[in-house]
């Protein structure tokens, strides 16, 4: 858009302990010690092996937070369209909060600093990159 200018995208190394702390606590209940397999896991090595083993865990070795003006304006529009659309649910597919095992009350971590928007049913979503 011509009449709206943002600040570019960038990239912020996290730098705060607990953050990090969180973050590592959050790969480790995001693993599933057993019965865990992926279809993309046969091409890991770069050739196809069948049965190529998921691994026993993750160790977090950094963090970078993506600040992208534009882009988090967007998301806060997207946002308020679905908070509008939880108000007034179906009949047919009424509304109902969900939360993934992460944010539950007993066995997931605590995320109330994150101003999450319950009103749209907004939780974390976690992504891991190769760097």
């Amino acid at each position: 858009d011509e009449f709206v200018k943002y600040p570019e995208q960038v990239f912020v190394k996290v730098e705060d302990k607990d953050l990090l702390k969180r973050f590592q606590e959050l790969l480790s209940k995001s693993h599933k010690p057993m019965s865990n397999w992926t279809r993309d896991r046969n091409w890991a090595s770069g050739v196809f092996e069948n049965d190529t083993p998921v691994p026993f865990g993750y160790e977090l070795v950094g963090a970078v937070r993506n600040e992208n003006p534009a882009l988090w304006r967007i998301y806060q529009v997207c946002r308020e369209v679905t908070k509008l659309h939880c108000a007034k649910p179906l009949k047919e597919a009424p509304f109902k909060t969900w939360k993934p095992l992460t944010m539950e009350e007993k066995t997931g971590l605590d995320w109330s600093d994150t101003d999450l928007c319950t009103d749209a049913n907004e939780w974390l979503l976690f992504h891991a990159s190769i760097p």
